[in-house]
């Protein structure tokens, strides 16, 4: 188990309203990607919202954590990464559901965002020889990336709030 589980889950309970017997289960460390470490994790606990006994809950979750300092991308900015997908949210970019940030190191001894889990797979390195030979699938794959490029040209930015990231020009020097 990771091991700051323990730390986490306390965490979560003090996120969620009205909950007990806050667990993680399924705790993953995804393996895939460059910066930031992702886990993969089910958050379950029981709800005391709704009249009557509680009712036992979860959401499928992913932890996007800082890297360690120096990262490979500095300056490492979780908290715009955060705010562009709660930004999101109310457009037809197909997103995650930004829930949470802690932006302090408090509890993982770094910063770290926590998003709804979206389904789906990821091809990064390769793609299986099954979805290469399906035709249909691969034009409807790239049929949805073309659909959410057009969806992010569509986006206003200043009703979104994203017009105060500027142009992007410099961004990388």
């Amino acid at each position: 188990m990771y091991e700051h589980a323990d730390d986490l889950t306390r965490w979560f309970a003090d996120q969620l309203d009205d909950a007990s017997d806050v667990r993680i289960e399924r705790l993953d460390r995804n393996e895939r990607g460059h910066s930031a470490e992702t886990l993969l994790l089910t958050l379950v606990w029981h709800s005391h919202a709704a009249a009557g006994r509680p009712e036992e809950r979860s959401a499928d979750v992913v932890l996007r954590i800082r890297p360690p300092k120096p990262g490979l991308l500095e300056p490492y900015d979780l908290g715009r990464q955060f705010d562009i997908l709660r930004a999101l949210e109310a457009t037809p970019v197909r997103s995650p559901k930004a829930l949470w940030y802690e932006p302090s190191g408090a509890v993982l001894d770094r910063a770290f965002y926590v998003m709804g889990r979206s389904p789906g797979n990821v091809y990064e390195r390769g793609v299986p020889a099954e979805v290469a030979a399906d035709g249909a699938l691969i034009r409807r794959m790239s049929e949805g990336i073309a659909e959410q490029l057009a969806a992010i040209h569509t986006v206003d930015l200043v009703a979104t709030g994203l017009d105060r990231l500027g142009a992007g020009s410099g961004f990388v020097e």
